[in-house]
């Protein structure tokens, strides 16, 4: 992004702007300011398009709000009418409402290429991402057990 063209918004106002362009079925995009979701959005440096869906699913990135904070998370599960989320470079999760998700990621730009997130070569790539997290995040566990004396 060009530093020339570069406008700095009070967060409140951005992300109702965002909520009130979403809500008229328009997509939005903006610059992801955040490291939560690496290695797939950098921050300062991926632009992400967003827009409204019917049904969430599993592995989408979604946009959510949590008492006026904004997140844009992963969806790793859904149970009745709670959805999970957590970063891709995060182990911790939140716990939402359907009616908290204002929209999902249908497409992102880094460094001059488009990824669309349906794409199979971007979902397997998250695939093998997740499944060396679910192994780290599994041996981290059974390490931190094994150091405090948890056996």
């Amino acid at each position: 992004m060009d530093s020339s063209t570069k406008k700095v918004i009070e967060n409140k106002v951005f992300f109702q702007t965002i909520t009130d362009t979403l809500s008229d079925k328009a997509s939005v995009s903006f610059i992801v300011k955040g490291r939560s979701m690496m290695p797939f959005l950098h921050d300062q440096e991926t632009e992400v398009f967003c827009k409204k869906k019917n049904r969430y699913q599993v592995n989408d990135i979604c946009l959510f709000n949590i008492k006026d904070q904004y997140f844009l998370h992963r969806l790793i599960k859904i149970k009745g009418d709670q959805y999970f989320f957590r970063g891709d470079h995060l182990y911790t999760y939140e716990i939402v409402g359907e009616d908290q998700i204002l929209a999902y990621v249908y497409q992102f730009q880094h460094k001059d290429k488009m990824i669309i997130t349906k794409n199979w070569v971007y979902r397997f790539k998250v695939f093998i991402t997740l499944k060396f997290k679910a192994i780290k995040m599994f041996l981290r566990h059974i390490y931190r057990g094994v150091i405090h004396g948890r056996q």
